[in-house]
């Protein structure tokens, strides 16, 4: 349960700056005047770096055992894609800081996941019984 509560959050908060990333990539786009779907392009374009065959090369040798042992020509095409998809991704990412830094302070008013751990009055343990912060530490001595 707490797994899934923790991924539900994740989730949650992925889309929350998904969509305040799009905001405030239309608000900069609005002030330019172009519109948003183009400025987004041409600004993430800036910041993508071309992959290298020697990236390429790196990859492959970093998870040869997940290739499935394919040579390197034949999933070349397949890792310069992801490779690509992943410059793509870090250069929005990047846009996305800049446009949040110069436009207005956004705070996201989500509460992360808490787990409640009860101690039992007969438990051992230190400090104040309502303290704000209860560590629980489990040890097994065979």
């Amino acid at each position: 349960q707490t797994r899934a509560t923790q991924m539900l959050y994740q989730g949650r908060m992925e889309t929350l700056e998904r969509m305040i990333g799009d905001m405030l990539i239309e608000q900069a786009a609005k002030g330019k005047g172009v519109p948003a779907e183009q400025f987004a392009k041409d600004e993430t374009a800036k910041r993508i770096k071309p992959v290298t065959d020697a990236e390429i090369g790196t990859f492959y040798e970093q998870n040869k055992a997940r290739m499935q042992g394919k040579p390197l020509d034949e999933m070349r095409g397949a890792i310069r894609n992801f490779l690509e998809q992943q410059q793509q991704a870090r250069a929005r990412e990047a846009f996305v800081t800049e446009v949040r830094k110069e436009g207005p302070p956004v705070r996201l008013g989500i509460d992360p996941p808490r787990q409640s751990v009860a101690v039992a009055p007969t438990d051992p343990s230190r400090g104040g019984a309502n303290a704000p912060v209860v560590i629980v530490e489990f040890s097994d001595y065979q």
